[in-house]
């Protein structure tokens, strides 16, 4: 099976898995994989990645997040903790 033929709960696995990797560059690999999704978890994951020590991850979330409905604010809340 394709990731683009891939249901919710199979997509959800396979990105809690990348996200989780230690590797930047396969955490990186999320995003592209969240655009145009709109699943309530994918919102959480999106926070998360904007949160990420590695600036190649924060880019891509900070993408994933601009095309959302929602105002950035409401999605990355306070990225200073």
């Amino acid at each position: 099976m394709h990731l683009a033929q891939a249901g919710p709960a199979e997509l959800r696995m396979v990105v809690e898995s990348l996200v989780s990797n230690a590797d930047p560059i396969v955490r990186a690999s999320v995003p592209p994989l969240l655009v145009g999704r709109t699943e309530p978890w994918i919102r959480e994951v999106v926070a998360q990645l904007m949160k990420d020590p590695a600036a190649r991850v924060q880019v891509g979330a900070i993408a994933v997040a601009a095309q959302s409905p929602e105002p950035l604010s409401a999605i990355v809340g306070n990225l200073v903790e």
